[in-house]
Formats: structure tokens, sequence, C-alpha cells
């Protein structure tokens, strides 16, 4: 299995500027084909968003997964998104980087095709040391990033309810860590409190998000501050 289809992204050209006739010379075209990467069934409802630097357009797969936009000749970056699925960009070369950019020219089309995983859910409760619920603590995915100390921060984080229960959700299959900060008033960054309830990085546990699944945690018990 390679590495994209582990982290959920699997996006491939399947040919690239053929004339079609259009109204004005200034106008190219965006087409393309979205399916399910389990069983490669057509995916509808999918919405496509092109990003230029001077304006935006958005479409929406069909029935058959297909979808179609007529856009200024430029640069763009296409980017997929759907309930239930991990979000995937055209390009990338994982679900962590970013994709590249695409151009359309005058008179012509950019036919693409796209795969698209679904995602994984993590859901838990964090409590304090004397077990009672943690309200509004941020909780984030993280991962350890490739060939370095630092941290990544997945972009999807919550917020704990009233009874410290959290549900993250969109996330590529993968190992994360989950961290939980309890919020400030002063808008100084808190300590932070990791799954199973440790402050020391180095113990803390990875989990394992897997595609299409919710994985529940048990509580994460927080030590006293």
């Amino acid at each position: 299995m390679s590495l994209l289809s582990l982290l959920g992204v699997h996006i491939s050209v399947i040919s690239v500027l053929t004339a079609l006739p259009t109204q004005e010379s200034v106008v190219g075209q965006i087409l393309g084909h979205v399916v399910k990467a389990d069983d490669m069934a057509p995916l509808r409802s999918v919405t496509l968003l092109m990003q230029s630097s001077k304006e935006d357009f958005a479409a929406k797969t069909d029935v058959d997964g297909n979808f179609q936009v007529l856009v200024p000749a430029g640069h763009y970056k296409v980017l997929a998104s759907r309930t239930g699925y991990v979000t995937a960009e055209y390009g990338q070369d994982d679900a962590w980087h970013e994709g590249r950019v695409g151009d359309v020219t005058a008179g012509e089309h950019v036919s693409l095709a796209m795969e698209m995983v679904p995602a994984a859910v993590i859901i838990g409760r964090v409590l304090d040391a004397d077990g009672d619920p943690e309200v509004d603590n941020n909780v984030t995915a993280v991962v350890p990033a490739l060939h370095a100390a630092a941290l990544v921060a997945w972009p999807y984080s919550v917020d704990t309810d009233d009874e410290g229960h959290f549900r993250l959700f969109g996330l590529p299959p993968g190992m994360f860590y989950i961290r939980a900060r309890a919020p400030s008033s002063s808008g100084a960054q808190t300590s932070a409190c990791y799954y199973p309830g440790v402050t020391d990085l180095s113990l803390a546990m990875l989990v394992n998000a897997e595609s299409g699944l919710t994985l529940v945690l048990g509580d994460i018990r927080c030590p006293a501050k």
C-alpha cells in the first residue's frame, strides 16, 4: 500500500489541455470525476473549490461523480470536500502537505480524477484530577512531524462540551497524539495534557485512527495543574 493510500489522498491527472469550443477565448474549463477510494464507486455531492489569486469558483459532483466548471484562464488549486471524507487537494503528496497549482489555458480544458477516503473519527472525554469534566478544553489531534522533534497539529480541533466530551472528525487515517489544553482568560497558552492523562509527551500514547471508523478513547484524566 502506498503512502498516499495510508494518508487518505489519491489524486491523478488523466488528461490535460484538450481543445474545446468556448464562447470566450479567455475561458477554460475544469472537469473531472470523483470516486470512493475503497470501492471506486462514484461519489456524489462532493464540493469542489477552485482557488486562484483573483477569484474562487465552486462546483458539485452529480450522481455519477462528475463535475465541470468554466473558469478564466489562470492558475488554480483544486480542493474536494464532503462530510465523512478526508478533504483532498489536487497534487498532494499526503494529507499534511499542500497540493500543487494547475494551469488552465483559455479555450481548453483540464480533466482530472480524484479518489476520496472515508475519514476517521476520535471521541473521548477530558476530566480534571478530581474526575470532574474539563469544560471548553481545546482538544487537537497531533502527529509527530517527520524527521523533526516538533509536532504538527491537524487543522481540525474541537472544544469539550459541558460534560467534557469531544469529537474529532474529518481525520485522515494514521497515528495521533491527542492533546487537551484548558482555556486561558489572559490569552496565554496553558499547559498541555496528552492522552491517556500525562503532561510529558514522552509518556503519551499514540492512537490509531482508521479510515471510516470511530475510535472511542478512555477518559483523559489530566493531572492537577
